[in-house]
């Protein structure tokens, strides 16, 4: 029994520590019971995007067509479903299928733009528009897909068969416990980035990595695993040295720096005492050493040499010019933490002056900028919002953005970061200044948070952010219309977050503090419909994404969506569509 436990643990160590798949346990005889194995480390997948195949299959449909062919043929399928794969596998026990092992999504390789646009056309009937919000999205659960490059695609095929065995099985077998330990250290470790071991190396405690390293060694498992002799000294930060070009095709460049990172971490692992790893979205992390037998000055050129391999590696494979940045070099064995930090500042002054690569000594003392320097001048576009100087607050923007490329190094999603939390203080700004009570809910503008989450693009958000401080600055400046203008930002915010709540025009003119008319004309003059159409219309938009997952029945989804019945949900459905649900890409499953 617990060599049984045994195997599962380790299986279950690689899906949390490499794959990053879900896994589940499925009855023969209950097909609709998917146990959670391991659980879904994805909030957003692409197939919540799917619409019926060109089989006319639905999601569900699929997944059983799926079950039926491995509960006959007693073999584990790999199917390929849009160009995404899962896994199929049957728990055998006297020659007959009592259970199946599932595992996806998963991708073979990275796809290109062109590929995923495709997709999508054949999907919705329609070639994305630029900018689709719906598209991006899809984009961004499509990059957040694990990669499973062939090797390790059937290293997880073997592993999931394993596993099937183990759970049918009443004995466990040592032979398998081996098994899965080498497919962990000779196929998933040489092929994945482990999840954690960065993370854990480069953390803000610098007590975690002086206890794990006390002996100033290297553990078992890391040298297994990781492939280290050696405790790594430096860490360096690898960017596109062109990656912010106004010009660029972003999600383009972000869908190769996917394929940079599944690719180079292989080839950096080849190399000794060096192990690599995503940094974001948008680079490579990498931890080095060099001989500890070398004098300080001839160890830092021997580091240079090895960042010098990526850079020139990179190139040549996928023609993209990388800058680099190094951080300082520590003892072996000693906290990482000021070598990858250093690093990240390096990054941006590498960036900033269009070096090739920069070493964290060798940035300019003057340089030098804390955290503490950015909050001030976040800080000052608050307060200059407040004070209803528009001059002021040009100038003040200008700065503030300024600092936040030096301190983002042009990285789209530090950016967003910086961006969003100072937007939220304006934000709070400006409702202390108006003359009505806001409810809680209008503190932040989803509108906002939803368009700069579909961008890649740092002059777009740049854009955007300079077009919502407008905005404030227009509300504080108009007193007269201050009441009409928040009331109705306000109602459609409540009405996004409380649409499958009863609602009347009544109760949310009363909840913003506005009358019914001012409400009602207001929704209208800015959407064109009126109260109970904007809110079917959520409602149905709302229907229209559970019913396209094919997972649940007709009234369960009237009563996720906020309708009172499903006749009443079609009726909406149709009005709003101009079909049924079952026409409008949504799988209605009988009561």
């Amino acid at each position: 029994m617990l060599r049984k436990f045994e195997i599962h643990y380790s299986v279950l160590n690689i899906f949390h520590h490499y794959t990053r798949l879900a896994c589940y346990l499925v009855p023969e005889g209950q097909r609709d019971l998917w146990m959670h194995l391991v659980p879904f480390f994805h909030v957003d997948s692409p197939i919540d995007y799917e619409t019926p195949g060109r089989d006319g299959l639905d999601r569900d449909a699929y997944n059983h067509r799926m079950f039926e062919r491995v509960a006959q043929t007693l073999r584990t399928v790999c199917a390929e479903r849009n160009g995404f794969y899962d896994f199929f596998v049957p728990v055998i026990r006297e020659r007959r299928c009592i259970a199946f092992v599932v595992s996806g999504i998963v991708l073979k390789s990275v796809p290109d733009k062109e590929s995923l646009m495709r997709r999508w056309e054949a999907w919705t009937g329609n070639r994305p528009a630029p900018g689709s919000g719906e598209f991006n999205l899809f984009l961004r659960a499509v990059l957040d897909t694990p990669v499973l490059p062939p090797e390790t695609f059937r290293a997880h095929r073997e592993m999931l068969e394993i596993l099937a065995a183990s759970v049918a099985d009443t004995a466990a077998s040592e032979r398998r416990l081996a098994r899965v330990d080498w497919l962990k250290n000779n196929v998933f470790a040489r092929n994945l980035p482990h999840v954690n071991w960065m993370k854990f190396v480069t953390s803000r405690s610098p007590k975690a990595s002086q206890l794990y390293w006390k002996s100033k060694e290297v553990t078992a498992w890391e040298r297994e695993e990781i492939g280290l002799r050696r405790p790594p000294t430096t860490i360096a930060a690898f960017a596109p040295a062109g990656s912010m070009d106004p010009e660029q095709d972003d999600w383009s460049s972000l869908l190769l720096m996917k394929r940079i990172q599944v690719e180079m971490f292989r080839t950096i692992r080849q190399w000794p005492d060096m192990v690599g790893a995503p940094l974001e979205d948008s680079g490579l992390l990498v931890a080095l050493s060099a001989d500890p037998a070398k004098a300080p000055r001839l160890a830092r050129l021997e580091v240079r040499d090895k960042v010098r391999q990526v850079i020139q590696r990179v190139r040549k494979r996928y023609g993209v010019q990388m800058a680099a940045g190094v951080g300082v070099s520590v003892s072996p064995g000693e906290f990482l933490g000021p070598s990858f930090h250093g690093a990240l500042d390096a990054l941006r002054w590498c960036l900033y002056q269009g070096k090739e690569a920069v070493f964290d000594e060798e940035q300019p003392a003057h340089k030098t900028a804390s955290f503490g320097d950015l909050r001030e001048l976040s800080n000052q576009v608050s307060e200059t919002l407040g004070q209803g100087n528009r001059a002021a607050l040009e100038l003040a923007v200008d700065r503030y953005l300024k600092a936040v490329l030096w301190f983002s190094g042009k990285r789209a999603e530090t950016v967003r970061l910086f961006l969003w939390h100072t937007l939220w203080d304006c934000r709070k700004k400006v409702e202390g200044l108006l003359p009505i009570e806001p409810p809680v809910e209008s503190r932040v503008d989803p509108g906002f948070e939803a368009e700069m989450n579909l961008s890649v693009s740092v002059p777009f958000m740049f854009r955007k952010f300079r077009g919502y401080l407008s905005d404030f600055a227009a509300l504080l400046s108009d007193p007269p219309k201050i009441k009409r203008k928040a009331g109705v930002r306000w109602a459609r915010r409540f009405i996004e977050g409380h649409f499958r709540e009863p609602l009347t025009l009544a109760q949310v003119a009363a909840r913003v503090g506005v009358s019914t008319r001012t409400l009602g004309e207001g929704l209208f003059s800015e959407t064109g419909m009126r109260f109970n159409e904007l809110l079917r219309k959520k409602r149905a938009e709302e229907a229209r994404r559970l019913l396209s997952r094919g997972q649940l029945t007709l009234s369960r989804v009237a009563t996720e969506s906020g309708f009172s019945s499903a006749s009443y949900l079609v009726r909406s459905y149709k009005r709003v569509f101009k079909n049924t649900p079952r026409g409008g890409g949504g799988v209605v499953k009988t009561l």
